[in-house]
């Protein structure tokens, strides 16, 4: 009797070590933003002096990148962002009297997908050359219902409230 109990010790330790895999994969899923969504300015928080407008994201996801189409009545833009957390070279400014960089970031950080914006500009034969850069985050998160895609800023502090459509 007592060799059937040790028989299946191996057994239960797999079924333990399985259970707690799939725990563990669950809490590493990243959720997926995929979709459209509408801004809705009743539940959104702008920065005092915003002038609110209607806004549509069209997000498409990936494993190791994220797309979000930002559509606005004063056009759209769109960004393409690797999920990495390194930075990737957005585009580049020159011209006569400055010259700079503006790079983009993007990494998961617990179920959040953190979005940075990096603008580095110098301006050759100034007193001082150069100027502090500029770092943008942003926070998005799915609500549990996955209907709701909020998006937090820091500077100016706002946080605008999409519902999936």
């Amino acid at each position: 009797m007592r060799l059937r109990s040790i028989a299946r010790l191996p057994l239960l330790s797999f079924a333990i070590v399985c259970i707690l895999a799939s725990a563990a994969l669950a809490q590493n899923a990243q959720p997926d933003f995929s979709g459209t969504w509408v801004l809705d300015l009743s539940k959104s928080k702008l920065a005092k002096h915003a002038t609110p407008d209607a806004e549509t994201l069209v997000i498409a996801a990936s494993d190791s990148s994220i797309r979000i189409d930002i559509s606005f009545s004063g056009g759209k833009e769109s960004h393409n962002w690797i999920l990495d957390g390194k930075e990737h070279l957005r585009s580049e400014l020159r011209d006569q009297s400055s010259a700079g960089q503006v790079f983009e970031k993007a990494h998961w950080a617990k179920g959040v997908l953190i979005t940075e914006f990096i603008s580095r500009v110098s301006m050759p034969g100034q007193a001082v050359d150069g100027i502090e850069p500029i770092h943008s985050t942003e926070r998005w998160s799915l609500s549990p219902d996955k209907t709701t895609l909020t998006r937090t800023m820091d500077d100016p502090k706002q946080t605008w409230v999409y519902v999936k459509q």
